[in-house]
């Protein structure tokens, strides 16, 4: 039996936090991971049509399973509005899965309006028979258990009851406490840090097919920070953490709009195939570029984890510049329109000319907008648009950021983009505003894109 590792206890400070009030900042102090607004697969995958089978005659239990199911993307497939049919029938019922299940899709907002009031109140109306359920060795239901008692309160009790039911749980071979178990241990959180056993857990969790124990190997064996760098071993892991892709969309049809994870999208026009990679690529000054490239380079089949594109963009360790972006997509084959490189000199110009720096007039954005980046959406083309990020903090940077954009919607005037590991959404108005988020605007009035061709 793996041991694990006990020692001087580090809690992180809830004392501020009501009870079962959830937040982000609680999600990321107590390191369970749950990634609720990012799919994870478990193994062995549930037999969906059994389950489904079981679902279907009543059974609250497995109505519950299959909203996690289809909520987690476990069987490859993630779909929030069967999760929430499911979860809701389930919850009907009384039963703990089912409410858990729909107090994460409230929280989060997915596939129904954010209501944290009533995500705070289905939590707690799960806690009690989550217990029994754990006490009977669901390993579900202890993992769900065991983030409850966290959320509850910043106890060395609760912490430590927590503990146990994640413990109980990994000791079964559940992946999803195994690599709760890793990430806690490697954080310190109810554990001394200990590297063999972070590697341990996470290992035994990727063995298992468990997609963010992957990544998170992935990262720790390619940053060199906590592990010796092994490049073999870091893109090993990627790769099986990136190579399939549990977003589904569905084209829009006479009779349907878009759908993406089961949510309905009236009005979106969207080049098919570009999904966001599963998952982000830690790395110094980070991996935009490498998730609008990944989208571009797997759209049609799994051809290269983001580690191996940054690799062959030439900066291994460091998040690829603009200038460095068309590398991968030569060496792949594609054609593109590159905008994003520019010469010292213009830029030398531009940062004298007094109407680059302080002009606000939106409308040659506007026009670049209509008449080139809207035209090429719709002939099928993405395009890897450089953004800026206000409030300014790099002053003399044209782009701060990379986003692919997918798709437009008319009827809203949005754009439609991914964003590292997220599909999201920017009305052009706001595109062209200074004041706050992503612009297209900058000191240096360049537009900065990537069309790709084919």
């Amino acid at each position: 039996m793996v041991q694990f590792p006990k020692g001087k206890m580090r809690i992180p400070n809830f004392s501020k936090m009501s009870t079962m009030k959830i937040s982000p900042l609680l999600i990321i102090q107590i390191g369970v991971c749950l990634l609720w607004s990012d799919p994870i697969a478990a193994e062995p995958p549930p037999d969906l049509n059994t389950v489904t089978v079981l679902a279907e005659s009543g059974d609250p239990y497995w109505q519950g399973v299959l909203g996690d199911i289809f909520r987690r993307g476990e069987t490859g497939e993630i779909n929030y509005a069967a999760a929430v049919h499911w979860s809701e029938l389930s919850a009907a019922q009384g039963h703990p899965l089912g409410l858990y299940n729909l107090a994460v899709l409230y929280e989060s907002g997915l596939a129904v309006p954010i209501d944290t009031v009533r995500a705070r109140a289905l939590y707690r109306q799960a806690m009690n028979p989550m217990r029994s359920l754990a006490e009977s060795g669901d390993q579900r239901a202890q993992v769900n258990l065991g983030y409850l008692l966290e959320s509850e309160s910043g106890s060395e009790e609760n912490l430590m009851a927590a503990i146990h039911w994640y413990e109980q749980a990994a000791q079964a071979g559940y992946s999803r406490a195994e690599f709760i178990v890793g990430y806690k241990i490697y954080h310190g959180w109810g554990y001394e840090n200990n590297l063999t056993q972070v590697i341990t857990w996470l290992s035994k969790a990727a063995d298992h097919n468990y997609r963010p124990a992957q990544h998170f190997l992935g990262n720790l064996f390619s940053a060199g920070k906590d592990a010796p760098v092994d490049l073999d071993r870091a893109i090993k892991y990627h790769r099986q953490a990136e190579r399939v892709q549990i977003n589904q969309e569905v084209l829009p049809t006479e009779t349907s709009p878009y759908i993406l994870n089961g949510i309905e999208y009236p009005g979106d026009v969207i080049i098919p195939g570009l999904l966001p990679p599963n998952f982000k690529l830690e790395i110094r000054e980070g991996s935009c570029g490498e998730a609008c490239l990944w989208s571009i380079i797997n759209a049609n089949d799994f051809h290269a984890s983001q580690l191996e594109i940054n690799i062959q963009g030439g900066a291994p360790g460091r998040g690829l510049h603009s200038y460095e972006l068309h590398i991968p997509l030569e060496a792949q084959g594609f054609s593109y329109q590159d905008k994003m490189r520019h010469s010292y000199i213009l830029y030398a110009l531009q940062l004298m000319n007094p109407l680059s720096m302080f002009g606000r007039d939106t409308t040659k954005y506007r026009q670049y907008i209509d008449e080139t980046i809207i035209p090429e959406l719709r002939l099928g083309h993405p395009i890897i648009l450089g953004v800026k990020i206000y409030p300014d903090t790099h002053f003399l940077w044209d782009c701060d950021h990379f986003i692919l954009l997918v798709g437009y919607n008319e009827e809203t005037d949005e754009l439609i983009f991914n964003d590292f590991n997220k599909r999201k959404r920017i009305k052009i108005t706001q595109l062209l505003d200074k004041r706050e988020g992503y612009s297209i605007q900058n000191r240096y009035g360049f537009k900065n894109y990537i069309v790709i061709r084919d």
